[in-house]
């Protein structure tokens, strides 16, 4: 017997889509998930430095809006303090925990670089923390690079901020 599976395409131009993303390199949301948090309108257009309103910038970045001042980390908000102020809405708190199995239990490791970053908080709305669910939260852009390569047990949990 043989599995039928359907195609999937991308909602923005058809294409098809492979392992969540568009698979048309041309497509202006070809890195972009098509399960974004904040939908299709959320993306406005490439030609912009900020390409996608689903991720953030981190703190100390250069506003993408006004290129003149830097993003900052206030009362759980990313906002420019430079003169456009936007706010880019409230934030969670994630943090990373590498483990290691140790007689059939996961425990805590030392790290190998940074372990908090930073995702929307529409992204854990009815979201538990220190789920499976969170455990997600790994594949996100903001996610240092070492802690997507972690092959051991890990955990993340977060905290939205207020």
């Amino acid at each position: 017997m043989s599995k039928t599976t359907t195609r999937q395409e991308c909602q923005r131009c058809s294409s098809e889509v492979i392992s969540g993303y568009c698979a048309d390199e041309t497509c202006p949301f070809s890195d972009h998930a098509q399960d974004c948090p904040v939908g299709w309108h959320g993306h406005g257009e490439r030609d912009n430095d900020w390409p996608c309103k689903c991720i953030p910038p981190w703190p100390e970045d250069e506003c993408p809006n006004c290129k003149n001042g830097t993003v900052g980390l206030e009362s759980g908000r990313i906002v420019c303090r430079g003169e456009c102020s936007t706010d880019f809405g409230t934030v969670a708190e994630v943090t990373f925990r590498p483990q290691a199995w140790q007689n059939d239990y996961a425990v805590n490791v030392d790290t190998e670089g940074p372990t908090v970053f930073y995702v929307p908080a529409t992204l854990v709305e009815d979201m538990p923390t220190s789920s499976y669910e969170s455990d997600t939260l790994r594949e996100h852009p903001n996610c240092p690079q070492w802690a997507k390569d972690w092959a051991g047990p890990f955990e993340c949990d977060f905290d939205v901020l207020d």
